[in-house]
């Protein structure tokens, strides 16, 4: 633990960045000196500063990557028509979207892309969409609106991705509750019963 500890704070890390990075990622203390100071040198290089919050999250995310994989993880991103420079702003407002599965993040972005037809500017300015579950968040949530839309409860026109992101509650307040009643459906949507792609 201590030789870990030091590395740290010889890149600069205060002792109250080091406690609460240990509690989001106890799993560093396992970390060699050399990966820590290579981590620190890569986020160097992306323009992260310590002083910035998101710091400790993209530190624990970049420390879970082997260097070759977070390079094909950024041309996984840019096989989308997106820059790197968006990739890395995306990254630095969601560090977690470079830790799933290849395939799984491929599926979900082409959902996003060819069945809801978002654009992937759009999606890179609001990544926190690529950290929700497809088949247990985004599919139901889309089941939903579609169910308010065909009942004219909702426009067509719904700004989409607004409308998918937030909390379970907030989204189950917004547009599940709200018209349970008069809408039944709308609850065996959100619960995936009913799984329907949205016309938009």
């Amino acid at each position: 633990m201590r030789p870990v500890v030091e590395t740290l704070r010889r890149c600069g890390l205060t002792d109250a960045a080091i406690s609460k990075l240990l509690v989001i990622h106890m799993g560093m203390l396992m970390a060699s000196p050399d990966r820590i100071r290579e981590v620190f040198d890569e986020l160097k290089e992306i323009g992260m500063c310590i002083s910035d919050s998101r710091f400790l999250y993209c530190f624990r995310a970049m420390c879970n990557l082997k260097r070759g994989t977070w390079r094909r993880k950024l041309e996984l991103f840019q096989s989308f028509g997106v820059s790197e420079g968006e990739v890395l702003q995306a990254f630095k407002t969601q560090p977690t979207i470079v830790l799933f599965a290849d395939e799984s993040m491929k599926r979900k972005v082409r959902f996003l892309l060819d069945e809801l037809k978002l654009g992937m500017t759009d999606i890179m300015l609001h990544p926190v969409i690529l950290g929700y579950s497809l088949d247990k968040c985004i599919l139901p949530r889309c089941a939903v609106l579609t169910v308010l839309m065909r009942e004219g409860k909702i426009q067509r026109d719904i700004k989409l991705l607004q409308a998918l992101l937030g909390g379970s509650k907030i989204f189950s307040t917004r547009y599940v509750l709200r018209h349970a009643n008069d809408v039944p459906d709308v609850v065996k949507a959100y619960e995936g019963a009913i799984l329907r792609p949205l016309a938009h």
